[in-house]
């Protein structure tokens, strides 16, 4: 699929933020389509398969953080880009907690919001070909690190790191999805699993010990990393020094 045939979503309760948002979308090449009415937002994404979501957080009866659960429950990924209010970091903090890809705060330009949706969807491919490249080996790899999936070995370089089987799942997801934040609701849920009922700070212990394996200095984390306010993810812009 080329980037001209790519369809994006936009879903804001104003009309005229969706109708300028799509006027301009589609002059320079994609396949928008406005929707104004949350409550129709799960058929017309189940019917319009968009590769990605452009989602105001303050609509009514639905807002954009519990359509952004409901989108995140589905087996396959689609990014999602949320409109915030202007300044407000609370709108930033959860909207990357419920799992959106970026944020933009309003008001904005179109240009600013073209490159947004240029750096999310290149990320995006840039991840699936990764995974798709290395599923056959069931491999994992970024820059020098090596995930061996069905042996469960992970190496630095040339060096083996042994892991406890939390720490190489938890190494699995930020692997599997480098520059996505993962709070640590998110992390208990993918990682323990639904039924657990441990504390938040369980992981906080864990990423501690992971980083004391994978960090050469686990003070100055450059794997895994902080995201403040939200939780951990691996940092895509990761690359070994030589």
């Amino acid at each position: 699929m080329t980037e001209k045939q790519l369809k994006i979503l936009i879903v804001d309760d104003e009309p005229e933020v969706t109708r300028s948002i799509a006027a301009y979308l589609e002059r320079i090449g994609y396949e928008p389509r406005g929707l104004n009415d949350p409550d129709q937002f799960m058929d017309t994404f189940l019917e319009f398969k968009p590769d990605l979501i452009i989602l105001d957080i303050i609509m009514p009866k639905v807002d954009g953080v519990e359509l952004c659960r409901s989108v995140r429950r589905l087996p396959l990924y689609c990014p999602i880009i949320m409109l915030t209010s202007k300044g407000d970091v609370v709108d930033k903090i959860v909207g990357l907690e419920v799992g959106a890809d970026d944020y933009v705060p309003k008001p904005f330009s179109l240009r600013e919001l073209e490159a947004r949706i240029k750096a999310v969807l290149r990320r995006q491919i840039l991840q699936a070909k990764a995974l798709d490249s290395a599923a056959a080996a069931n491999l994992l790899q970024h820059g020098n690190i090596t995930m061996d999936l069905k042996n469960r070995i992970l190496k630095i370089g040339k060096k083996k790191i042994e892991l406890t089987p939390k720490e190489f799942e938890l190494m699995r997801l930020f692997l599997s999805n480098p520059g996505r934040a993962f709070s640590r609701e998110d992390l208990l849920e993918k990682v323990w699993g639904d039924n657990y009922r441990g504390y938040h700070r369980t992981i906080d212990s864990h990423i501690n010990r992971l980083r004391a394996k994978v960090e050469s200095n686990p003070e100055h984390p450059e794997i895994v990393v902080t995201v403040w306010g939200v939780g951990y993810k691996f940092n895509e812009d990761y690359q070994p020094k030589t």
